[in-house]
């Protein structure tokens, strides 16, 4: 999946959109190329944020050797 190969990847960082991590569709988009009007509305609600979904961010962080250093 892509947000485990941009955590593989040599860069200094890496950074994934939450609709990613949240495996939201284009409903959820942050804005539409070409258009003026309706963008930035998108926004996580705290039911989103689960102990589950921060488990699963912490696991691929982890093993991507990208977590605090000991």
């Amino acid at each position: 999946d892509l947000i485990r190969i941009a955590l593989s990847s040599a860069a200094r960082m890496a950074m994934a959109p939450m609709q990613d991590y949240l495996s939201l569709g284009s409903g959820a988009r942050m804005n539409v190329p070409g258009t003026s009007s309706h963008n930035w509305r998108w926004r996580i609600l705290d039911s989103q944020i689960t102990p589950g979904l921060c488990e699963s961010i912490s696991k691929m962080v982890e093993a991507s050797g990208r977590g605090p250093a000991d």
